[in-house]
């Protein structure tokens, strides 16, 4: 059996940003190690104004930094941050993901609504835990045919840490 992988999963969320961090033994033995909730309100400005404000910029440059170095504590190999319903409709929101990259270090993806919901409501999952769940399985698919179908069937890409 391989050494454990640190992996962790960051969900920008339209009232929260929150970060997960797991060590995963296998595909299906995870270890929730850290987690951590920063109160960043990314919805109160979109919703109203159409986009993110100044404001918004760097209280998130912040809480990414905070999410990147606890990352780095815990030695993380790979990690999948995503944000969600807020960014998708800020109007400059290739600005923010730009942003949060030049100064946390941490690759922020958009998705969809509907690419959201696959990676975990199938399973009766919360988000985080499930990336975190996907993540395990892809990193072990070798070992197992049917974990192989899993993974392909939710189609989640991840970062490497440091890149």
């Amino acid at each position: 059996m391989p050494e454990p992988i640190h992996i962790a999963a960051i969900d920008a969320g339209s009232n929260a940003v929150r970060l997960s961090v797991a060590r995963a033994h296998s595909a299906l033995d995870i270890e929730p190690l850290q987690s951590e909730r920063y109160p960043l309100r990314l919805g109160e400005s979109v919703f109203l104004r159409q986009h993110f404000s100044k404001d918004v910029f760097k209280k998130a440059a912040k809480a990414f930094r905070h999410f990147h170095d606890i990352m780095d504590e815990f030695g993380v190999a790979r990690y999948r941050a995503v944000a969600t319903s807020a960014t998708r409709e800020a109007e400059n929101r290739d600005a923010f993901v730009r942003a949060i990259k030049r100064k946390s270090g941490v690759l922020l993806e958009v998705i969809s609504a509907a690419a959201g919901r696959p990676c975990w409501r199938p399973w009766g999952l919360k988000p985080l835990r499930a990336v975190l769940s996907i993540w395990a399985a892809e990193a072990w698919r070798s070992a197992s045919s049917e974990i192989t179908t899993w993974n392909k069937a939710l189609s989640c890409r991840w970062a490497r840490f440091g890149s």
